[in-house]
């Protein structure tokens, strides 16, 4: 193990000075840097079977153009199911209350807001270059919480190399359900996505860090 690795400071420093990018410059991200971010993985803890988890690379700006027009098609397709109030009990009981409410109170106001509609830009991945998308069998044991931790160690190694990135999960309905998309990510046909990392150069840098106090903590005596 290395050495010298316990500077409780030095870590939140990276974690403070990370912040979710959503705008990107017109610049290709190298194969050696997404090699390193993958890499970066291989270091996450996992809650069983690792050797099932799979990433599927996108590293190419017009590859990504090409899924957009599929994905807002059934982005948009949400919005008319929320407001059609049977489409919307039928939708509640398909998804399950919290995928529900994440549809509800996330990504129908987004919707709703016309962002997802190419009319008005990419709103989607955002003119990201890359996209990492971790993926695994539907019926790999614990593969939701492997892909969050995986897409989250692919967030951090990102920033550690100076890049900027975000998890998109508006993506992962629409490539579950839709087999050109999952052609365009390259997932089989018996996998499902769990979220997705877009990745780019950031055209914007902050000045300040976010620190959320959202969380509720009980301290059992």
């Amino acid at each position: 193990l290395p050495r010298n690795t316990y500077n409780y400071k030095s870590f939140i420093e990276i974690l403070s000075g990370r912040r979710s990018v959503r705008s990107f410059k017109s610049r290709p991200v190298s194969d050696k840097y997404i090699d390193e971010i993958v890499d970066s993985v291989s270091y996450a803890p996992f809650g069983a079977a690792p050797e099932k988890m799979e990433i599927s690379i996108i590293n190419n700006r017009e590859t990504i153009e090409s899924a957009l027009p599929l994905i807002s098609d059934f982005l948009n397709g949400i919005k008319r199911l929320i407001e059609n109030p049977f489409a919307s009990k039928f939708l509640r009981l398909f998804t399950g209350k919290e995928e529900f409410q994440t549809i509800k109170n996330h990504i129908y106001p987004i919707a709703k807001g016309e962002i997802y509609n190419l009319e008005n830009g990419d709103g989607i991945t955002r003119g990201a270059p890359a996209i990492i998308t971790i993926h695994a069998p539907k019926d790999a044991e614990a593969h939701t919480n492997n892909g969050v931790i995986y897409a989250t160690y692919i967030m951090l190694a990102a920033h550690a190399i100076g890049l900027g990135a975000t998890m998109i999960e508006c993506l992962i309905p629409a490539i579950n359900r839709n087999k050109k998309l999952k052609s365009i990510f390259q997932i089989p046909d018996n996998n499902e996505a769990i979220m997705s990392v877009i990745v780019g150069y950031p055209k914007y840098h902050y000045k300040r860090t976010i620190k959320r106090h959202k969380h509720k903590i009980n301290k059992v005596l």
